[in-house]
């Protein structure tokens, strides 16, 4: 009985100090809140008073560094009004801004821009002897070259990093630089290094009272052990990391412990609980646009609602990879075209530099010719002539010259609009192979992997089935076109070899072609021909672009509709004519002017169907090279007719 007596006093008394302990670190919470906001809502109302471009930016760098945390997007526009404001002559100010611009970046997963700004602020930073910036500095590059998987470039600068945070005796940003070189062995997969960098930070970031820096050691602690095996001491080191990240309200902290702790219940198989943490952990991504955890986030759930049967659900996230995957690619297509076009330019001004040295040489020769005649007529009276003479054949010589240097310039210039438009048709062809054929075969892919995994019942892989046939019959037009257009250009190049061919024989050939295309979509194909009748063509080229018009017709046809192809003469018997009509979608009248370009992009046909914008451009080099012409005449959901104008054979 006394005994129970003394446990239930004992029991009271802890359960009244663990309330205390929560009421205090409540306070403390608030507490710190409070003073974020007082801090941003001061900086906002020095703002409104500053006098100068100068403050206005230091008082933009402020507000950004305090919202890194909470509100990236917000941060990096604090950062992009303060490089509007500073003026030429803060150099330390730009380079810091600068430095944070770099940081932003990197969570963007943009790391061309994110290492260019961080490399121009160190630049500052070291011509100014600011040693601890330029500590920061090579800090932040270095993560931006870890997360860009170059983990050799990356130690080089946490290790000058440490060496400088050293010799300040900074111990806090030493911890950092620790943490930092534990994370390459992580990622290695030495987890006996890795954890004993851990260790040896968080005991510095604890003696310094470093927060965010104990909440990012969390989260290594919690990736070692799961890679290890040890998932309940994973999710416990997850777990402090998300509770510490809530409290300093660092969103990319929270978002990625979100997503850490879904993967670990993913791996124990408690797909209700990954489902919870890891869509909460993607739409903070999404809503602060940091990249590398939008790709973990959609990867997880993609495997959740795969293993939990919903196959539909899962079948969204892994187009939402794919799609992260081609704007990755996009962005870093459309960097290396900027790379390229400012190498055109460099070296285009590169060439007018020589010119006007050779300019600057001739005039000085005009100088020093002129003082020789001066020279010589003081001297020798009876020299002018000789000199005269001399003189003439110089000038002429020099237009000469002149003349040749302009017509050089001239083909130049040509040579670079041809490698211009090259250019465009290479990029024109890499995207079609690299998205409209990848594509369709990443979703057959996706599929067949569901089926040898038994994810699939029989009747939603037949409602699959469907769309996978639309994505294979645009994927074998695709490959068709440009297997065709490769094989021409490998055989006859630039070359043709016109001979007088039949145009009914050759539409004949085509009609048959895509007469079972034609026959599941229900559309007849009429042709209308000319007997006898004979064109000077190349037989390839002509058949080429006979199959695109047929093609595109069926395509923009509707179910039960018809095409025509006609063949007929025109008056005098000295041109031939092949139209090519359908009565279906028609083409928009802001389409219609750049038909025939590369820019055009390719609509989609009446059932679905998926092109490349390829064809009509290839149809019009074919015809044009044959001295014929091609012309296009439509209007919206009546119809359009191509003619083929062609030499009588």
């Amino acid at each position: 009985m006394l005994f129970a007596v003394l446990m239930s006093k004992f029991l009271r008394s802890i359960s009244f100090f663990a309330f205390f302990i929560s009421i205090l670190a409540l306070q403390q919470q608030v507490a710190f809140a409070d003073k974020v906001k007082f801090q941003a809502d001061s900086l906002l109302i020095a703002l409104q008073t500053a006098s100068s471009d100068s403050l206005k930016a230091a008082i933009y760098l402020q507000l950004a560094k305090e919202s890194a945390l909470s509100d990236p997007v917000k941060s990096f526009e604090y950062i992009s009004k303060g490089l509007q404001l500073v003026t030429e002559k803060d150099l330390l100010l730009r380079a810091e801004l600068q430095m944070e611009l770099g940081k932003r970046y990197r969570l963007m997963g943009n790391y061309t821009h994110a290492i260019s700004n961080l490399l121009e602020a160190l630049k500052v930073f070291e011509s100014h002897q600011q040693q601890f910036k330029a500590g920061e500095c090579y800090n932040a590059i270095g993560v931006t070259y870890l997360d860009a998987n170059k983990p050799e470039e990356a130690i080089r600068m946490f290790q000058k990093a440490l060496q400088i945070y050293q010799t300040l005796n900074q111990v806090r940003q030493v911890a950092k630089a620790i943490n930092n070189i534990g994370e390459i062995y992580r990622r290695k997969g030495d987890w006996s290094n890795a954890e004993k960098h851990y260790q040896q930070a968080y005991e510095l970031a604890s003696k310094e009272n470093d927060l965010h820096l104990q909440a990012v050691l969390l989260n290594n602690f919690g990736e070692t052990h799961y890679k290890t095996g040890k998932y309940p001491q994973a999710l416990s080191f997850q777990h402090r990391a998300l509770q510490l990240s809530k409290y300093l309200k660092d969103t990319e902290g929270i978002a990625y412990s979100l997503i850490a702790i879904a993967q670990i219940y993913l791996t124990l198989q408690r797909y209700d609980s990954a489902a919870y943490y890891g869509q909460q952990g993607l739409t903070l991504a999404k809503q602060n646009n940091i990249t590398y955890l939008i790709k973990d986030g959609l990867l997880v759930m993609k495997q959740v609602n795969a293993l939990r049967g919903k196959v539909k659900q899962a079948m969204r996230y892994a187009d939402s990879i794919l799609l992260l995957a081609d704007t990755i690619y996009n962005q870093d297509k459309s960097r290396l075209i900027l790379q390229s076009m400012y190498q055109y330019e460099l070296g285009r001004q590169q060439s007018q530099i020589e010119l006007l040295e050779k300019e600057r040489i001739i005039n000085n020769q005009k100088l020093l010719n002129a003082e020789l005649n001066r020279i010589v007529t003081y001297i020798v009276i009876a020299a002018c002539v000789v000199i005269v003479s001399l003189l003439v054949h110089f000038l002429w010589q020099r237009q000469l010259y002149v003349k040749e240097l302009a017509r050089q310039n001239a083909t130049l210039d040509a040579k670079n609009q041809e490698l211009k438009m090259l250019n465009q048709t290479k990029d024109k062809l890499f995207s079609i192979i690299a998205h409209d054929l990848r594509s369709p075969l990443s979703a057959l892919k996706n599929v067949l992997d569901m089926v040898d995994f038994d994810l699939l019942s029989p009747s939603e892989f037949i409602e699959l089935a469907a769309d996978i046939r639309h994505h294979l019959q645009s994927l074998l037009y695709t490959l068709n076109n440009l297997l065709e257009w490769a094989y021409i250009q490998i055989k006859s190049g630039d070359q043709l070899h016109q001979e007088s061919v039949n145009i009914s024989e050759i539409i004949a050939e085509t009609v048959n072609f895509y007469q079972e295309v034609a026959r599941q979509k229900e559309i007849h194909l009429v042709t209308r021909l000319a007997d006898s009748l004979t064109a000077k063509v190349d037989k390839n080229h002509l058949r080429f672009v006979l199959r695109n018009l047929v093609h595109n017709a069926i395509k923009f046809s509707y179910p039960g509709g018809e095409v025509l192809i006609e063949s007929l003469p025109e008056p005098g018997n000295k041109q031939v004519k092949i139209l090519v009509q359908d009565f279906g979608k028609g083409i928009e009248t802001s389409v219609m002017e750049n038909l025939f370009s590369p820019a055009v992009l390719s609509s989609t046909g009446t059932a679905g169907e998926k092109g490349t914008g390829l064809g009509l451009m290839l149809c019009k080099e074919f015809i044009n090279k044959n001295n014929g012409e091609i012309l296009v005449n439509s209007q919206p959901e009546k119809g359009s007719v191509f003619t083929i104008v062609l030499q009588a054979g």
